[in-house]
């Protein structure tokens, strides 16, 4: 009987499980690194890393989005699939991210980085990328 009732509790923590990832509710957690302004004020470039549990790896992300935006809004708002993610790496990647105009950002990585997006104009926005001398990455233990 407590085997079934196991069971049962397991299976019903799963089905809510699906359900909120369905309904919109983000499994993830997201941790900013660093926001900076375009000198125009009009984009903010948004570090960040994202961490989806155990059984996925940490991603070290740039987005761009409007000045008024900011992580706690809506943590769905930096999931991969947003429209303004310019920058993804496997792992936690030692990463910067600097204005050298209104029109372009420069986004320093550490070489050896496992790129899986890498755009190079978003926008009116201008990308270029420079990967550092760095040895490789750093990987985040998780628990």
């Amino acid at each position: 009987m407590n085997a079934r009732r196991h069971c049962a509790l397991a299976g019903a923590a799963t089905a809510l499980l699906l359900a909120g990832v369905s309904c919109g509710v983000d499994p993830c957690g997201t941790e900013l690194i660093r926001e900076t302004l375009s000198q125009d004020g009009k984009v903010k470039a948004v570090l960040f890393l994202r961490n989806c549990g155990a059984t996925t790896d940490y991603m070290t992300s740039v987005s761009l989005v409007s000045p008024s935006e900011s992580l706690t809004d809506d943590s769905r708002f930096f999931t991969p699939r947003r429209l303004g993610n310019i920058f993804r790496v496997k792992g936690v990647v030692p990463a910067s991210v600097a204005w050298r105009s209104p029109s372009e950002l420069t986004i320093a990585y550490a070489h050896g980085a496992e790129v899986s997006l890498r755009q190079r104009v978003h926008g009116e926005i201008r990308v270029t990328y420079e990967e550092t001398p760095q040895s490789t990455p750093v990987s985040k233990d998780r628990d």
